[in-house]
């Protein structure tokens, strides 16, 4: 079962069938998109927005099967203009997290002494690039 990848979010496959089963020929009140997985540091600028932490402490990474609903985006889709979920996020950006390395995922530490993390509290670290959100990641270049 498919569902929003953002916490207290329960929009998913569920709710859409029962809606269209009970509201027949409306449209559909929100959509489910995938995770640009292709693109990593779209990825990563997802994932920070999502703000989710795995069971061992670092930034939680989405799989196939991970959806963020229409209701995050301004254009109730990722657009040219605003293509990351910038709305009804559910959190105060305050936390800090690692990014969690796996064999698959793309991203490196550059060093391992460093324990330094960065919060993000504006807009406009959303629109810095990845490497200056967390200055222990490098992201690969599309």
């Amino acid at each position: 079962m498919r569902i929003c990848a953002f916490k207290n979010c329960h929009n998913g496959e569920y709710n859409l069938r029962k809606f269209r089963k009970n509201n027949p020929g409306q449209s559909d009140p929100f959509t489910l998109y995938t995770f640009p997985l292709k693109i990593k540091n779209r990825l990563l600028q997802w994932c920070v927005l999502i703000n989710r932490i795995d069971e061992g402490g670092n930034l939680w990474m989405p799989n196939k099967q991970s959806r963020v609903c229409s209701i995050h985006f301004k254009d109730s889709r990722p657009t040219e203009q605003n293509p990351n979920p910038t709305l009804h996020l559910g959190y105060q950006c305050t936390k800090t997290y690692n990014v969690r390395r796996t064999k698959n995922s793309g991203f490196k530490d550059e060093s391992q002494e460093s324990n330094k993390r960065k919060t993000c509290s504006t807009k406009s670290d959303i629109e810095q690039s990845p490497s200056d959100i967390h200055p222990q990641t490098q992201v690969p270049v599309s």
